[in-house]
């Protein structure tokens, strides 16, 4: 999570949990080499095809993309600060996979 995201977080964590979804896909499709895609769940499925990530990765990637998904569909008081951290330091734990594999070896 960036400073950035940690300091909006008691303002808005709706925007904190989109910010870190969407830092998290954009890790995710470098990690493909691809540049676009139609949507979070094609994501899915490429990811599963090219062995990306083990199928507990693979899980939570959904479920943050399930999560992120409610969150923007919800009150802005539904979410915690807290919350909204958390879900941010679990996208860029799970980014770091793509990460790692997206540098050359």
């Amino acid at each position: 999570m960036s400073f950035e995201q940690a300091s909006e977080a008691p303002l808005s964590p709706k925007f904190v949990i989109a910010q870190a979804w969407r830092d998290l896909e954009e890790s995710a499709s470098a990690s493909l080499a691809i540049s676009s895609y139609t949507s979070s769940a094609d994501l899915d499925v490429a990811l599963e095809s090219a062995n990306v990530l083990d199928t507990e990765k693979l899980k939570l990637f959904s479920e943050l993309r399930n999560l992120r998904n409610t969150a923007v569909h919800v009150p802005e008081h539904a979410i915690s600060s807290g919350t909204a951290i958390n879900y941010a330091k679990a996208a860029q734990k799970l980014a770091a996979n793509f990460v790692l594999r997206a540098k050359p070896h």
